[in-house]
């Protein structure tokens, strides 16, 4: 019984390494869509969805991302991390296209304070070294649900603004 366990324990931890290294490669390849809207107004409702309001800042305290206005019609997604992704809209023959894709994210720990006990900055330093070695990025996955709900919620926010 211990074996399986065992074999069970290495299963998990082999198939969440495949698993982060999945989706680190899926980030970095990005998504892009078409939305049937000017780039400048296709920019105005990214920046009232990501930037602006009440729930942009609750976003963005909470989950430790934020997403700032780089120009007229670019946007930079940054991690407490220092993950980063970028968000460009362009002309298109049917409006804009929209394109998001990560340009870098961290490896390794989060190791964002060295408070507490040396034991517990042991454990942390041990950590983040086994995340460096195994090539593990702790927010791949927070940056791949971004870009998949960047189409999602902009299409809601124009979809509402047509109805009213």
């Amino acid at each position: 019984m211990e074996y399986i366990v065992g074999i069970a324990v290495i299963a998990a931890l082999v198939g969440g390494v495949l698993w982060n290294h999945r989706t680190k490669q899926a980030a970095f390849t990005g998504v892009g869509f078409e939305v049937p809207l000017p780039p400048a107004q296709v920019a105005d409702v990214v920046s009232a969805v990501y930037c602006q309001g009440a729930k942009a800042s609750v976003r963005s305290t909470f989950s430790g991302v934020s997403v700032r206005r780089q120009g007229p019609t670019e946007f930079l997604f940054e991690t407490k991390l220092g993950d980063t992704d970028w968000i460009k809209i362009t002309a298109a023959e049917t409006g804009s296209a929209v394109e998001a894709e990560t340009t870098s994210l961290h490896i390794g720990g989060t190791l964002l304070s060295d408070d507490g006990s040396p034991i517990w900055r042991l454990s942390k330093t041990l950590t983040d070294l086994i995340y460096k070695v195994l090539g593990l990025a702790p927010f791949a996955a927070r940056m791949k649900r971004f870009q998949n709900g960047l189409e999602r919620k902009v299409g809601n926010h124009i979809h509402r603004q047509l109805q009213s």
